[in-house]
């Protein structure tokens, strides 16, 4: 089985592109560089899925929509998956990968229009609002809950002289500080 065979039957249980990461881009494409969709229709859109009305490239938009399609699948890990993201999603859009790798970062080149320029920046905030909503930069044990809290023992002792201050922690349901008073 091809690596882009298994990104399209993975990509009808599994998103390629977090929610968080869809909606902004939606806010910034539909519309605009895009025919109008639904918001549902554009978040199946951008991960490969069917969608109940086609979402079509806007005349004139192939460009933008090649810096867009590069800036997403930067933020795909692993990087392999984001490849094969941006070869089907382009294949959608009906942008050739010869257009796609000649095009897809002339919106940040010098002789770049300002409109051009507005749009690089609006989907570079997106990508980082995305990230900075679902903390990409670092790993939470469990990023979709908020059940759970780190209890990192403070106790200084020799091990923790030794080791480091924190040598272990564990894992503790949240309980607030007032629901424990008088507690032993």
């Amino acid at each position: 089985m091809s690596r882009a065979s298994l990104l399209q039957e993975t990509a009808l249980w599994m998103d390629t592109v977090n929610l968080a990461l869809c909606l902004f881009i939606y806010e910034v494409c539909n519309d605009c560089q895009f025919e109008f969709a639904s918001g549902s229709d554009f978040v199946n859109f951008m991960n490969l899925k069917p969608t109940s009305r086609p979402v079509t490239v806007r005349p004139k938009e192939n460009l933008r929509v090649c810096y867009m399609v590069f800036s997403v699948s930067q933020a795909i890990r692993p990087r392999e998956r984001g490849r094969l993201w941006a070869e089907g999603f382009l294949k959608h859009c009906g942008i050739s990968k010869s257009y796609y790798d000649k095009h897809r970062s002339d919106v940040c080149g010098k002789g770049a229009t300002e409109e051009n320029r507005n749009f690089r920046k609006a989907i570079d905030k997106a990508i980082e609002n995305a990230r900075r909503l679902n903390n990409t930069h670092s790993c939470p044990p469990f990023p979709h809950s908020t059940k759970y809290i780190f209890i990192i023992p403070m106790r200084y002792t020799a091990h923790t002289q030794r080791y480091g201050a924190f040598p272990f922690c564990t894992l503790s349901p949240f309980v607030p500080h007032w629901a424990t008073s008088g507690q032993t």
